[in-house]
């Protein structure tokens, strides 16, 4: 009894400190706009504690929970969560070429990913042993030219990893149509596209599997964290056994079954059916999951008008700049907002520079083109195709934060700011 009171106490004192932490006043020119800000609040934090003070932090209830709310919110049978969007790539990747599964994924294979995304979406490509062939993106959506894509494809092709950078949509229904009866699996990578949609349907829900990320900078977060979701009962139970050591333990009951039947002399709690990792999502930052979700739909509501309002203030200097613009038949579920200047002539390090020392904080988008970074001096990976539109990306391409944070005020003050630039500066 005397403990329930203390944990009383100790909730009332957290939302007491969340309530009290100053709430600053935009200053336009002085205050700081940064990328992101925190998505939680006492409702979070008091799960987490919740979790701690049981001693029950591993892997457990709440990350089940979280499980069973994102497939229903993206509309997949399965989700097993992990420790980051990187490690929901590499056991997605792994699963599907593990021996275990039907028709695997074989060295040397080939995948095809965009030349713009995150380093993560390709590292695990080489780690498999497959091939990673790299292909254009289209400037005005920033996701892969499916042109560039079906022009890739070989006899060795067996996988296509669509990337919805900075939440928007690839062309799921395009790239489906295209694998068709072919020999060829769909990883759809949206670690930055939470609620994303096509057609009403949320990316993650078209291909094979869908990633995503719960790193704090993303729409929601478990401070790290991130999920693979997937309609194919045999790819979970490898999904599962793949983020857990390579043991059966993570399956549901007539699965373990299936296995202890077959190798009875093996204590079934140490059977390790394939190969694994370590990279489960524990309990503690599980909590996180349920009260984020329930959020996310204001946030993605917030983060739109954002970039509407920006879309229309700046679309008077559309002469200068490539503007995200949303395509027919989809939601763009806004990461950041992102600007492409037109000229080589213009200087992205001028206008970022421009930017920060008016307190708008701004970043390259994603990795750029990848193929450009030192590692790729040493990673063995085809090129089919010159790269116009990720060079455009790398050499001219920024973003700045879109946020729930975001204020009316905020909004206003980067739109003068960009105007202002360009009335003075690009001319």
């Amino acid at each position: 009894m005397q403990q329930k009171t203390i944990v009383k106490k100790i909730q009332k004192l957290i939302k007491k400190y969340i309530a009290q932490r100053p709430a600053e006043k935009f200053q336009p020119g002085t205050s700081h706009i940064p990328l992101q800000v925190s998505t939680f609040d006492e409702r979070e934090i008091i799960s987490s504690l919740e979790s701690m003070l049981s001693t029950y932090v591993t892997m457990g209830k709440k990350t089940k929970e979280f499980e069973r709310l994102w497939s229903e919110y993206i509309g997949s049978t399965h989700s097993v969560m992990v420790n980051s969007g990187s490690s929901a790539n590499l056991i997605a990747l792994d699963a599907l070429r593990d021996p275990l599964f039907t028709n695997p994924i074989t060295p040397g294979d080939e995948i095809i990913l965009p030349a713009v995304t995150w380093s993560t979406s390709l590292f695990p490509i080489v780690q498999i042993g497959a091939t990673p062939v790299i292909v254009d993106i289209d400037p005005a959506t920033l996701t892969m030219d499916i042109n560039a894509m079906q022009n890739a494809v070989t006899e060795k092709t067996r996988a296509i990893m669509p990337v919805h950078l900075v939440g928007s949509p690839c062309d799921m229904p395009q790239i489906m149509q295209f694998v068709k009866g072919k020999n060829i699996y769909v990883i759809e990578d949206c670690c930055e596209a939470h609620g994303a949609q096509i057609n009403n349907q949320k990316v993650g829900s078209f291909g094979d599997c869908g990633t995503f990320s719960f790193m704090f900078a993303h729409h929601i977060t478990t401070v790290e964290g991130g999920a693979v979701t997937t309609t194919n009962k045999r790819l979970n139970e490898l999904l599962c056994m793949k983020r857990a050591h390579g043991w059966v333990r993570e399956l549901d009951a007539q699965q373990q079954q299936t296995w202890y039947d077959a190798y009875p002399n093996i204590d079934g709690r140490f059977l390790f059916a394939t190969t694994g990792y370590n990279v489960r999502m524990p309990d503690v930052i599980s909590a996180f999951g349920k009260t984020q979700l329930e959020k996310l739909p204001s946030f993605i509501k917030i983060r739109r008008e954002n970039h509407f309002y920006w879309l229309e203030r700046l679309a008077q200097f559309e002469d200068k700049i490539i503007l995200l613009r949303e395509q027919p038949n989809t939601r763009l579920s806004p990461f950041a907002f992102t600007i492409i200047l037109r000229s080589e002539k213009s200087s992205r390090t001028d206008i970022m520079r421009y930017l920060e020392s008016r307190g708008i904080e701004t970043r390259p988008i994603a990795g750029s083109n990848l193929i450009r970074q030192p590692f790729a001096k040493h990673m063995h990976m085809k090129v089919p195709n010159s790269l116009p539109g990720a060079d455009a990306v790398h050499e001219r391409g920024f973003w700045f934060g879109n946020h729930q944070a975001i204020t009316e005020a905020m909004r206003e003050y980067i739109a003068n700011t960009l105007i202002e630039y360009f009335e003075r500066h690009d001319k």
